[in-house]
């Protein structure tokens, strides 16, 4: 077993770029037969060029390809953040398949200033194809804010809808369709009619100040003890486990 108590750093090959994971505590217990596992804790930011994160404490386990955020975890791609009370990021020959977020997820899209697309539900799946965010699919008390453009790019107004199950396709990192699997409660509001500034679904954070803006930034604080969630160190038990 491998423990640094200093502000550390660690790197893992992520989709051909080196994703680096710092936290004021680094622990790597070493296995032979299942592989290396990872728990970083409190206060850990990630950084890769393309996808960054933080979070109170993370667990990652060669045997299953299974990064674990805990304690109030944000990631960001581009101009896209996730949250949830946990995230799970499943790797596959070191490559980002998919990601589950899971109580209080949400997912927000900067498409302009002071516009956001949003959506959030129980339990969100996101689905990655060479990198890249190509779908989401929300199961359970589904909502979403959606501004609608025509083919010239321009702003047609909000649609505002709360359906239990959602799925959302991304092209180019933006949102760019949306289908309901059930008939959904939806209002449409023509932008002319609106300001754009006053849509926002309940929990909603921008938190772009808490960003990661490269490897030097990995070493600020992020999370103060009062923010961090209960577990600062997930339990082996609990981590092994992938949620259903």
């Amino acid at each position: 077993m491998i423990t640094s108590t200093e502000r550390s750093m660690a790197g893992y090959i992520l989709d051909d770029d080196t994703l680096f994971i710092a936290g004021d505590t680094i622990r790597i217990v070493q296995d032979s037969l299942n592989g290396n596992t990872m728990y970083a804790y409190p206060n850990v930011r990630m950084y890769k060029e393309d996808f960054q994160g933080v979070c109170d404490s993370l667990y990652y386990s060669d045997a299953d390809s299974i990064i674990r955020l805990f304690g109030m975890p944000l990631l960001w791609s581009d101009s896209t953040q996730f949250s949830g009370d946990t995230i799970q990021m499943q790797l596959e020959a070191n490559t980002l398949r998919e990601m589950y977020f899971y109580s209080n997820a949400m997912i927000v899209n900067e498409d302009d200033s002071l516009i956001y697309n949003q959506i959030k539900g129980r339990q969100i799946t996101g689905y990655f194809q060479d990198g890249d965010l190509y779908k989401v699919s929300v199961r359970g008390n589904g909502e979403s804010i959606y501004f609608g453009k025509d083919e010239q790019d321009r702003y047609l107004g909000v649609n505002q809808a709360v359906c239990s199950d959602i799925d959302l396709y991304i092209r180019e990192n933006q949102f760019r369709r949306i289908s309901f699997r059930e008939l959904p409660e939806a209002t449409f509001s023509p932008m002319q009619q609106i300001d754009p500034a006053s849509f926002r679904l309940d929990g909603f954070r921008w938190a772009m100040d808490l960003r990661p803006t490269g490897r030097d930034d990995l070493f600020r604080e992020t999370i103060s003890d009062d923010q961090a969630g209960e577990e600062e160190t997930p339990s082996m038990d609990r981590s092994s486990q992938k949620d259903g």
